[in-house]
């Protein structure tokens, strides 16, 4: 990992569970993580609103340069009613499923990694 050393890395989902062991992870291996959640980071946003995530990686770039590695861990947890078609929390979590791979590339197009 000496390749990425003092590189800048983006971890949604850094506040807790596996985004914050895979945001640990990569400091200590001497990236530079800017850590994203919804709150309680040092960036905050929520991943599952595109002109929030544009606002992200301005930010991001103006504080810490490109970013060259993206880990999308952000996630909605707690008890959903799968049954429920109707059910707004079910809804979010499907949302955000599908909004991880527009999100990586969003964050990475702005070091132009990715065209």
């Amino acid at each position: 990992m000496r390749q990425l050393e003092g590189q800048v890395a983006v971890v949604t989902g850094a506040s807790r569970g596996v985004g914050q062991v895979i945001a640990d992870a990569l400091e200590a291996r001497g990236l530079v993580v800017a850590r994203v959640a919804r709150s309680a980071t040092p960036f905050t946003a929520d991943v599952a609103d595109p002109a929030a995530v544009d606002r992200l990686k301005t930010e991001i770039e103006a504080q810490l340069g490109p970013p060259t590695v993206v880990v999308n861990a952000a996630g909605i947890f707690g008890p959903i009613a799968l049954i429920k078609d109707s059910d707004p929390t079910f809804a979010q979590v499907l949302g955000l499923v599908h909004r991880r791979v527009g999100v990586a590339k969003q964050l990475m197009t702005v070091a132009n990694r990715i065209t």
